[in-house]
């Protein structure tokens, strides 16, 4: 039996392999929008990372205001209309086909223009990698505190059970583009009694 499975193998040939196309047919690129790299002031290229979303929205909403500073992009709108507030220039309005350039020194915000649409856009964007450095703040907050009666009182003119110093700390760790974590500490004391 194995001789026979053999001696069948054996008399075939194994087809040429078929080499890809080396010249494009069909294909049409169009350069819609593009921004220097270079004068985005990233530094860290070796750590980041092309990323692309589908980006929806429905009507009558809002993507809230941010800074493109760490996270150049170019946002293509697909369907429905946008409404564009940049920092610093006049609103503008997006529709299908066109291309918000969203470089290093844009902070906007947007909303869907009203009506029965959902906006829809596709946006790619250079982002630092899960592997970017770590990220840790400390914050400290503290206030005194007189509280006091504005009414005449023969007794004592101090508010019961009021605080005199209040204080918290918290520290802040994580990666810019992955998970975070927070410890914060809260202190009321009330002043010394009298």
């Amino acid at each position: 039996m194995v001789l026979s499975v053999l001696a069948a193998g054996g008399g075939t040939t194994a087809a040429p392999a078929q080499q890809p196309p080396t010249d494009n047919k069909g294909m049409k690129a169009v350069a819609l929008s593009d921004f220097p790299l270079g004068k985005q002031g990233l530094d860290d290229f070796t750590r980041r990372q092309m990323r692309i979303r589908q980006i929806t929205i429905e009507s009558g909403g809002v993507v809230g205001f941010h800074s493109h500073k760490l996270r150049p992009a170019l946002s293509y709108i697909v369907k429905g209309e946008l409404t564009e507030h940049r920092k610093g220039s006049p609103d503008r309005t997006y529709k299908p086909g066109e291309v918000l350039t969203e470089s290093a020194d844009v902070d906007h915000n947007a909303r869907s223009l009203s009506g029965p649409r959902v906006q829809d856009w596709r946006s790619t964007d250079l982002i630092l990698g899960r592997d970017s450095r770590l990220a840790l703040s400390f914050d400290l907050d503290v206030a005194y505190t007189r509280a006091r009666f504005t009414d005449f009182d023969p007794a004592r003119d101090r508010i019961p059970g009021a605080p005199g110093w209040v204080g918290s700390a918290a520290f802040t760790f994580g990666n810019e583009t992955g998970w975070f974590g927070a410890l914060k500490r809260s202190l009321f004391r009330s002043p010394a009694t009298y």
